[in-house]
């Protein structure tokens, strides 16, 4: 997708919406409290999506907190498990976390889901489709969680609990968790949260995502049709008159900024790279997290 063209579906769903105003005052407010680097994250976003023109892009926003936990896990398996460490893949949950079940995506979606509780609250992972998505839901909103370095539903245990699945004993979880407590105190100035791009291949794309509202409910529309999620897609990107007839299919009042997905992070693909990429961006500098890498490795070396 041309940089263009991007700009041109956030104006229409904008317009859509009557969102001009609000995604202005957004860009404005982050721009103004990040510097410029806003736009560096959109830039390079966008040059990411014209390479992958047989891809879709999602976009998920959140805290240093929880990238600390996604870096830990992505590193920890890659020391321990030795699965391939790259610079487009994170391994964004820990095995144990994901669903036992196996169904195709329409049948799974035919199931009573709902994001905040288990077993889906751990394998499901919510998106925009592009920047603007839900810019007027500061719960939903890519960027609201970029600019105030949040994300809903976060466990305070989280480095311990990641500690706990790699660790070889009691000891070595504890020195794990500490390391990751005391990486985390020294990134805490650092300007933001974290933004994830992830790129997946339009003829997967169908095997691990579908449209949904708030709390991971899917659409009606995707429980009925097969191919909605996908027909979606392809509108948002491609026809926005085919678009907004797919939304009245759902409901008449339905509109293209407050559209949303979820990934299933349970598919093989999120387990290690090669099929997918995961890309994050963020202020905290590569040079940082090397030195987190090379802390890990350090205690893992030790035993």
């Amino acid at each position: 997708m041309s940089c263009i063209k991007h700009i041109a579906i956030c104006i229409t769903i904008m317009a859509t919406c009557n969102m001009y105003t609000s995604w202005t005052q957004t860009l404005v407010s982050i721009a103004t409290t990040h510097e410029t680097y806003i736009w560096h994250i959109v830039d390079h976003a966008i040059q990411k999506e014209q390479a992958s023109p047989h891809a879709y892009c999602f976009y998920h926003g959140m805290s240093q907190y929880t990238f600390t936990a996604i870096l830990a896990n992505t590193y920890l398996d890659h020391l321990i498990h030795g699965t391939p460490l790259t610079d487009d893949f994170y391994k964004l949950r820990h095995d144990a976390d994901l669903y036992s079940h196996n169904e195709a995506i329409h049948t799974y979606i035919q199931n009573n889901i709902h994001d905040l509780h288990e077993p889906y609250k751990s394998h499901l992972l919510s998106v925009n489709l592009s920047f603007p998505g839900n810019v007027h839901n500061s719960t939903e909103n890519t960027m609201h969680f970029f600019k105030h370095n949040h994300n809903t539903a976060c466990s305070d245990h989280l480095f311990s609990y990641i500690a706990k699945q790699y660790a070889r004993s009691h000891e070595e979880q504890e020195t794990i968790t500490q390391a990751l407590h005391n990486f985390y105190a020294n990134i805490r100035s650092a300007t933001g949260g974290v933004v994830l791009q992830i790129i997946i291949p339009k003829h997967l794309a169908q095997t691990c995502m579908y449209i949904s509202t708030g709390c991971g409910v899917p659409h009606d529309q995707a429980r009925k049709n097969p191919t909605y999620s996908i027909d979606v897609l392809e509108a948002y990107q491609n026809d926005q008159a085919q678009l907004e007839k797919l939304l009245k299919q759902e409901d008449a009042t339905f509109h293209a900024c407050g559209l949303q997905a979820r990934l299933r992070l349970d598919t093989s693909l999120f387990s290690e790279p090669g099929k997918i990429q995961i890309y994050a961006y963020h202020t905290l500098g590569n040079d940082v997290c090397t030195q987190l890498y090379n802390k890990l490795q350090d205690i893992i070396m030790k035993q």
